[in-house]
């Protein structure tokens, strides 16, 4: 029985130096084990001696599978299964520390690989299939319910995988199948449709669940700006919005940068008399004897899914819907682009342009119409 080829790290570094005698490059060997030949390859990794200890160990772990996949090697993955991997992506790759990612984020792939595990097991890392993909889609769309939010867990999932093919090649390619692209015109409500969602909401009696509805729609916030939210960063004096990190919690919003979100007319009014009723309390939305009224964002996002059957709007993501329509309608009435970039927190002004192509679209449409 022949031996198996095996990739082994050799010990110590090898340093070159420069004309003052400095060291100032460190090398990280591997040398690939090969029973058939006498004289194995070796490959070779050069790096800048002064980094960080960590950062020549976080180095190494990366590039050490981009020499498997030149050689040819497998990695043995046996012992990981989906939590075992989850962990070490989220420390190693995704966690705030790494200066890559907001904690927001990190939370948001964490609660991936948590769905994950609750919609297909904890099985190891080779069982995966396009049998556990379909799983995983079923359970967030008809179980969990996420509707069109079930598309970011998807990318999140391929996210990790891609992780997984460049940290532990398993010989074949770990992937999640994207769904059929859909039509590119934003989903958004008219004036009238929004006067008619706006009042089956406050018809319901729900006091929280209004306070929601007018910072979606008024002030353009995603679900997790409006779950973290404290009465501090709401000024009513100066009719502004601040949307920063929040100590209390350890929040940090999407795009770390800070913004402001000017506060109309209709929002301000509702604002002062909610004010008023809140004396004394830290959150926006807070619960009696204190603490936030949700969990996270995403029970707050299913309280507003759960009314869809009811507002008549299809069957969309309620808060997300919410949002667009609020950022459409401040395009068509002719506000500056630079203006809508800076409220909604878009981090790629791109994403703002698309609103303005958008609504060309639909004039278009109506102009067509007319024929």
């Amino acid at each position: 029985m022949s031996k198996k080829r095996s990739l082994k790290e050799k010990e110590g570094v090898q340093v070159k130096v420069d004309g003052t005698g400095t060291p100032y490059w460190a090398g990280f060997y591997w040398e690939l084990k090969d029973p058939d030949k006498e004289n194995p390859p070796t490959a070779v990794l050069s790096r800048d001696m002064n980094a960080p200890a960590w950062e020549l160990s976080a180095l190494r772990e990366r590039e050490k599978p981009k020499v498997m996949k030149r050689l040819g090697l497998t990695a043995d993955v046996s012992d990981k299964n989906i939590s075992k991997l989850g962990q070490e992506w989220l420390r190693d790759e995704v966690h705030p520390d790494n200066g890559k990612n907001s904690l927001k984020t990190w939370k948001d792939y964490k609660r991936t690989i948590l769905y994950y595990i609750e919609a297909c097991g904890d099985h190891p890392i080779e069982q995966y299939s396009y049998e556990y993909e379909k799983q995983f889609k079923k359970w967030l769309r008809v179980d969990k319910g996420l509707g069109n939010a079930q598309r970011t867990y998807q990318v999140q999932f391929g996210i990790f995988l891609n992780w997984v093919n460049l940290r532990y090649p398993v010989g074949r390619k770990l992937h999640i199948t994207r769904n059929k692209a859909v039509s590119h015109v934003i989903e958004s409500l008219d004036k009238s449709e929004i006067k008619e969602y706006k009042n089956f909401v406050f018809s319901l009696g729900d006091p929280i669940a209004n306070r929601i509805w007018m910072l979606a729609y008024y002030a353009m916030m995603r679900a997790d700006e409006i779950h973290a939210i404290i009465w501090s960063h709401i000024n009513l004096k100066s009719a502004e919005i601040k949307i920063s990190p929040i100590k209390q919690t350890g929040w940090t919003p999407k795009q770390l940068h800070p913004r402001k979100i000017l506060i109309g007319k209709k929002l301000l009014t509702f604002l002062k008399e909610e004010k008023e009723k809140s004396s004394g309390d830290t959150f926006y939305l807070q619960k009696d004897g204190g603490g936030q009224y949700y969990k996270d964002a995403n029970n707050l996002s299913q309280r507003f899914m759960r009314m869809k059957d009811g507002a008549g709007i299809g069957d969309v993501d309620m808060l997300q819907i919410l949002r667009r329509s609020g950022i459409s309608i401040l395009v068509e009435s002719g506000a500056a682009l630079q203006d809508v970039h800076r409220w909604a927190g878009h981090k790629d002004i791109k994403t703002t342009m698309n609103y303005y192509l958008n609504v060309d679209i639909m004039k278009n449409r109506k102009d067509i119409d007319k024929l």
